[in-house]
């Protein structure tokens, strides 16, 4: 964070999608495209085999589960495995999210600021899933 100005905090320049940590940046439609380019058998994005890899749990040498996958977190809401990813800088915040068992993804987007991953979805997913 940079200079505190009155009421308004400024951040240091900075490059979201530098290489060390990869990054995407698009539009919510774009991001719902690639989760359903993700859900698909055979997709032209990625195979079903690498999609295996992509979305395989990560263990400690202790074979305790950590919660994170290659670039994803995993979940479980209401009984359904998800994978996840927050992300956000200086004015945006967003969260995508996919059920592979249940064929389904979720994208939210926010105009403001935000660090952390908040959880958004899960109030969202939990309300779509139960309609």
């Amino acid at each position: 964070m940079g200079e505190t100005e009155g009421k308004w905090r400024s951040f240091h320049n900075f490059y979201v999608n530098g290489a060390p940590y990869g990054g995407l940046i698009g539009t919510p439609t774009a991001f719902v495209r690639y989760l359903q380019e993700l859900l698909k058998t055979d997709s032209s994005l990625i195979s079903d085999d690498y999609k295996q890899m992509l979305f395989r749990e990560n263990k400690t040498t202790n074979e305790k589960h950590t919660g994170m996958c290659l670039s994803w977190f995993s979940g479980e809401l209401d009984g359904n495995q998800y994978f996840s990813h927050p992300g956000g800088g200086g004015g945006y915040y967003c969260e995508i999210r996919i059920y592979p068992d249940l064929n389904k993804g979720s994208v939210i987007f926010f105009n403001r600021t935000g660090m952390s991953d908040e959880r958004f979805l899960d109030k969202l997913d939990t309300y779509s899933m139960n309609k």
